[in-house]
């Protein structure tokens, strides 16, 4: 556990009530395996809560009142995998790079769907 964090129990699940009475600023690590509820994503978000996997992959994070939206956390999942398959943080041309590729990829693919 990080200073000033709050260590989830071993649940498998997730949900927005197990986030209930933490306040804003606090820092969770989720265990690894677990499955985090859409709705817990958004409590966190809305209520100020970091929440993090134990590999240090950040789940949900905002301030009261924000949402984090679809882009972002897309964005977050394409970096997070980026960062497993170099066995490291990625440097900010190889994160910039791998997004664009992504994005590429996906325009390909779309392009390819639409026009079968």
């Amino acid at each position: 556990m990080m200073a000033g964090g709050v260590d989830m129990p071993a649940s498998l699940l997730i949900t927005a009530a197990e986030l209930a009475g933490r306040k804003a600023g606090d820092r969770i690590t989720v265990p690894k395996g677990a499955i985090v509820t859409p709705a817990a994503r958004d409590y966190a978000s809305e209520h100020g809560i970091c929440m993090v996997s134990e590999d240090g992959f950040v789940i949900a994070q905002g301030r009261p009142g924000t949402h984090e939206d679809d882009a972002s956390r897309i964005v977050r999942g394409i970096l997070g995998e980026l960062r497993r398959e170099l066995g490291r943080v990625p440097t900010r041309d190889e994160a910039v790079g791998f997004v664009r590729a992504v994005i590429e990829r996906a325009r390909q693919e779309a392009t390819d769907v639409i026009d079968s």
